[in-house]
C-alpha cells in the first residue's frame, strides 16, 4: 500500500491536479463470470472500442505504430490515442488522446468489455474479490481546453454477487461543460484495468431461440399444406 501511495504522489506531481468531476452512474449493471488477473498492460488493451462524439465505435489499433519515444499510437480520421510503452502496466501507464481535426470533440467513450476487461478506479481498496488496488488519474494540463468530466458507467459485479463499486465497463470523458476538446488539443489520463471472463448468453437462450425458429418453420409449412383427401 505504501508503494502505491508513493506512486500516486509521484503521478500527481507529474500530472498536476485536475478540476474535473468524476461522475458515477451505476446503471445498467454488468455481470462477469470471474476476474482472471489484474496485471494488464497496454498490449492487452489492443482492440478496445472507442466511441467519439457518439459516432460508430472504432477499435484501438491492434497493430499500432511505434515511435522513437516508445509510445504506441493509434490513429483515426480526426483523433489519435497513444499509450506510453505498451508493456507498461495499466496501473501507471499513461494514455494521451489528441484531437487532430478542426471541430471540437465533446465525448470520448471507452468500452473495456470489448477486450474482456473492466476499469478499476479505486486505489484505496482492493475492492471486488479477485481484483486489487485500482487507479484513475486525469490530467488538467490541456493546452486550450479545461479538463473534462469523467463518467464511469456500467457497474460490474462478479459471479452474480452484489457489486462493490470499484469496477466499471465504460469510461466516458465528457467535454460538453467546457465547450469541447479543441482541435489540436490533447489530454492525458491513467486508468487501471483488470482482465475478466465476460458472461456469455446462457445456453437456455439458444435453446429457446432454436425452438422458436422450429415452431415458426412448422407453422409456415402448415399454411401451405394441401389436404387431398
Amino acid at each position: 500500500m505504501k508503494l502505491r501511495i508513493l506512486i500516486l504522489t509521484f503521478l500527481l506531481a507529474e500530472f498536476g491536479l485536475t478540476n474535473a468531476a468524476t461522475i458515477i452512474q451505476n446503471n445498467p449493471g454488468q455481470n462477469v463470470l470471474t476476474i482472471d488477473h489484474f496485471l494488464l498492460t497496454g498490449n492487452d488493451m489492443f482492440g478496445m472500442q472507442i466511441n467519439v462524439n457518439g459516432k460508430a465505435s472504432e477499435a484501438w489499433n491492434a497493430m499500432p505504430q511505434l515511435d522513437s519515444s516508445l509510445n504506441y499510437q493509434s490513429f483515426a480520421a480526426d483523433w489519435s490515442l497513444s499509450y506510453n510503452k505498451a508493456t507498461n502496466s495499466t496501473f501507471a501507464g499513461q494514455w494521451t488522446f489528441t484531437n487532430n481535426g478542426g471541430a471540437a470533440i465533446n465525448t470520448i467513450k471507452l468500452d473495456a468489455f470489448s477486450v474482456n476487461a473492466v476499469f478499476d478506479k479505486d486505489i484505496f481498496s482492493k475492492g471486488t474479490p479477485g481484483s486489487n488496488f485500482g487507479f484513475f488519474l486525469l490530467s488538467s494540463n490541456t493546452e486550450n481546453t479545461s479538463a473534462p468530466d469523467a463518467v464511469f458507467n456500467g457497474i460490474v459485479s462478479v459471479g452474480g454477487n452484489t457489486p462493490v463499486g470499484d469496477l466499471y465497463r465504460w469510461l466516458t470523458f465528457d467535454f460538453t461543460q467546457v465547450s469541447g476538446l479543441a482541435g489540436g488539443d490533447s489530454f492525458k489520463f491513467i486508468i487501471d484495468s483488470d482482465s475478466v471472463a465476460v458472461v456469455p448468453l446462457p445456453g437456455a437462450f439458444y435453446l429457446f431461440m432454436s425452438a422458436l425458429f422450429g415452431l415458426f418453420g412448422v407453422n409456415r409449412k402448415s399454411l401451405f399444406k394441401v389436404n387431398w383427401f
